[in-house]
């Protein structure tokens, strides 16, 4: 093989040999932004006559930036989140990208600090859900022109597109739920109330509580922590108490854990003696016996549509809304049933 045969193909060669713009055959290859079925057939078959292979490297120098894109949450001890980021992994893979995940848990400092991890990784951008403490870091970030996609917090006026669910409605669907099978005294485990979602969906409760005529005085707000310890006993004074709950609205997957561990070490039957319903719908909610009542909150389509806004931005081929709201949906099993 010849000089000419050996030398390293370019995209400008292979936007030649499809004859397309250069612009064309980095969507094309990059998978974003809009092409036709036919461009996209004479660019891949460019390609692979061309043997070209992309050199990354080269094309972060040149913009300044890697081919890695940085995600933070706050706690990854939730299969949730955890599932959450092999999601945003293997969407970032897709698009040819590597994704830094990190978790900083309840500790500010940690996650302000992993926020400058990523800046020195030259991180082309980052999917967050921040804490409040960390908001200024990430005001900072976003007006630095870093694109940014903040999730799970309405938050007007941050200039970086918001992608939350219906916390509220989630929170006021699962209560009419309990309602609607006769249930009055219904206890709302909370988890830590710092984050906007948790209030969304305990405000949703106390909505759906109103509602049906249920003050203040009769509504049972139990919990307030992350923490198991924290959550189990509070749980557990709630199931001691003379006015005891008929059914418990487990405001997270790590408060479910605590609450389940508390019925089972109190012997109290689900749904029997006590209903039992959670947001998030991790795959063992379904084997657990009974299988448990949720709000299911579609992990890999979050995933999806928080990567494909980020490298909008990135790749800067098109706009993105500022906000972009996702359904929830309830899933009934044989954790609820009529009060006894």
């Amino acid at each position: 093989m010849g000089a000419e045969g050996a030398k390293r193909a370019t995209l400008k060669d292979v936007a030649r040999e499809a004859g397309v713009s250069v612009g064309l055959v980095s969507r094309v290859l990059g998978g974003y932004g809009s092409y036709s079925a036919e461009t996209a057939r004479r660019v891949i078959e460019a390609a692979r006559r061309l043997s070209y292979q992309p050199d990354m490297l080269a094309r972060s120098l040149r913009l300044g930036r890697s081919r890695t894109i940085g995600v933070v949450v706050s706690y990854l001890l939730s299969s949730y989140w955890t599932a959450f980021g092999r999601d945003i992994d293997a969407e970032a893979a897709r698009h040819s990208y590597q994704a830094l995940l990190g978790t900083a848990a309840t500790e500010a400092d940690a996650e302000r600090a992993y926020y400058r991890t990523l800046l020195e990784h030259r991180v082309a951008g980052i999917i967050a859900a921040p804490s409040p403490a960390a908001e200024p870091v990430v005001e900072e970030l976003v007006a630095s022109g870093l694109p940014m996609v903040i999730l799970g917090n309405n938050w007007p006026g941050i200039g970086a597109p918001r992608i939350y669910f219906r916390d509220r409605d989630a929170g006021r669907r699962a209560t009419e739920h309990l309602l609607a099978l006769g249930h009055r005294r219904i206890a709302f485990v909370t988890g830590s109330t710092v984050q906007w979602g948790a209030n969304e969906r305990l405000t949703g409760y106390r909505e759906a509580m109103g509602a049906a005529g249920k003050g203040e005085d009769d509504q049972v707000v139990v919990g307030g922590s992350h923490l198991f310890d924290v959550t189990y006993e509070a749980v557990d004074r709630a199931l001691a108490s003379s006015a005891r709950p008929t059914a418990l609205l487990a405001g997270n997957e790590l408060v479910a854990s605590a609450a389940l561990q508390c019925l089972k070490n109190r012997r109290v039957a689900i749904p029997g003696e006590v209903s039992f319903v959670m947001f998030g719908d991790p795959q063992w909610a379904a084997f657990y016996r009974p299988g448990l009542t949720t709000v299911r909150l579609p992990r890999s389509e979050l995933a999806r549509l928080s990567v494909e806004t980020l490298l909008t931005q990135v790749e800067g081929e098109g706009t993105v809304p500022d906000e972009q709201v996702m359904d929830v949906d309830l899933v009934v099993r044989e954790s609820t049933a009529p009060p006894a």
